[in-house]
């Protein structure tokens, strides 16, 4: 299917948590719809709509209430159809946007058990494994790769390489994002993996390498600094919204189409320009906005509301993938590098010469990912794997594996009066989630 389709949203009201007991629940939800409650919106300058429509409208606010939606149930409603969007060849994408402590963890992360209790992203990843090991079983060959990048402070970090290994991470360089054809970012791990709990143990070790000890110092400084790049950040994201919710803008913002055009917003932050090809250019791309119920947070459920209802007039043309013949797309590759090195060498203007650097260097990194063997990357994944071991030791923190985690989960009630280390958070949800035990 070549049509356009919109994007699809969703939003999520999470229940009232322990500070916010006793308030006024200001948002409800009937069928597909968010309600305002009329009251607050007769108070509120900001709110000139009392009602808001949306693909999909999920009331968690209730584990009681009939029309609940539990993890299970929201995966079903958002995610479920992207393992039939990757089988069938096209590229996926789903995020979420909210104020903080609204459940945006919660609803992609959730918890690895019980199972009830997992989010989106591991029940996605659980299904793509199962439809994996039935691919194989039909005598297919199979590979699935992964990566895992944080934006902070402007800066992309991957969080795949050890923390003390001769990496960008390591040695805190910032990546460089490049557009040709699709976004990507030079030089950031793709490792292998080939099973669910392969997956989960990546994120674990990334989580607890977070946990670690830091040489931290003014930390409030620090965190006004991260407030004004999330802040930058969430507003050139907002600019982008909007201009692709206008038809007549949307065509000008395709990834490579040029900088004098209003690709140029997507540069302004690399949070939008990791999400300029599901935004702009060729994806099947779903968002989830997480809304707190209780009136003190109205203000920034109301914005995330309208930010939401924008974000639903965005077309995207999504096209599935054609089978590319590896030995001739290196070739190929091999022969554009060579063109490009002749027409640096041959420039003369120093933007023209710039542009062309970098476009070499993407098709460098680009050449090496397609070239490098299956073989060749497990080899190089394990050897990443037990560096993250010695990190974790480093640390102090245990080097859990899977089948630990049911022994884990039983200890945890005695574990509770033995030292441990425990996740402080300004987000409850991530709010002493994590424990680690010596």
């Amino acid at each position: 299917m070549t049509d356009k389709e919109a994007v699809c949203v969703g939003v999520r009201l999470r229940p009232f948590v322990a500070y916010e007991q006793g308030q006024q629940q200001c948002l409800t939800i009937s069928g597909n719809v968010v309600h305002v409650d009329p009251n607050v919106a007769e108070q509120s300058q900001k709110a000139k709509v009392s009602e808001f429509a949306f693909d999909c409208a999920m009331d968690s606010t209730d584990p009681d209430a009939p029309d609940y939606v539990s993890q299970d149930r929201c995966y079903d409603l958002m995610a479920k159809r992207m393992v039939d969007h990757v089988l069938g060849g096209y590229f996926s994408c789903l995020f979420c946007y909210g104020q903080t402590g609204t459940g945006k963890t919660t609803t992609i992360m959730g918890k690895v058990e019980p199972v009830s209790k997992q989010g989106l992203l591991l029940r996605l990843m659980n299904d793509l494994f199962s439809e994996m090991t039935a691919l194989q079983d039909e005598g297919l060959e199979v590979h699935c790769k992964v990566q895992m990048l944080e934006v902070y402070n402007e800066k992309v970090r991957d969080l795949l390489v050890p923390m003390n290994g001769n990496s960008a991470l390591a040695l805190n360089v910032p990546f460089d994002i490049f557009v040709q054809q699709r976004t990507y970012v030079k030089g950031v791990a793709d490792e292998p993996v080939d099973s669910f709990e392969n997956c989960v143990q990546l994120i674990e070790c990334n989580e607890k390498v977070e946990e670690g000890p830091h040489q931290s110092s003014n930390v409030s400084g620090e965190r006004l600094v991260e407030l004004t790049f999330i802040n930058q950040s969430l507003m050139w994201l907002a600019s982008c919204i909007q201009a692709l919710a206008k038809p007549e803008t949307r065509k000008s913002m395709v990834p490579g189409a040029g900088t004098g055009n209003l690709m140029s917003r997507f540069r302004n932050s690399k949070l939008t320009l990791l999400l300029s090809n599901a935004l702009s250019g060729n994806s099947k791309t779903s968002m989830i906005g997480t809304l707190s119920p209780a009136l003190a947070n109205f203000e920034e459920s109301y914005s995330t509301l309208t930010f939401a209802s924008t974000v639903k007039n965005i077309k995207i043309k999504a096209k599935p993938a054609s089978a590319v013949d590896k030995d001739a797309l290196v070739k190929s590759l091999q022969e554009e590098l060579q063109a490009l090195k002749e027409q640096l060498a041959a420039s003369e203007e120093k933007v023209h010469a710039d542009a062309l650097t970098d476009k070499l260097e993407a098709t460098e990194a680009l050449m090496e990912r397609y070239r490098k063997g299956w073989e060749e990357a497990q080899t190089e994944a394990k050897r990443l794997m037990s560096q993250r071991g010695a990190d974790l030791e480093k640390l102090g923190a245990p080097r859990w594996s899977w089948a630990m985690h049911s022994v884990l989960a039983a200890k945890r009630e005695d574990s509770k009066r033995i030292p441990h280390l425990v996740n402080y958070s300004d987000d409850p949800y991530m709010r002493g989630r994590l424990t680690f035990h010596p």
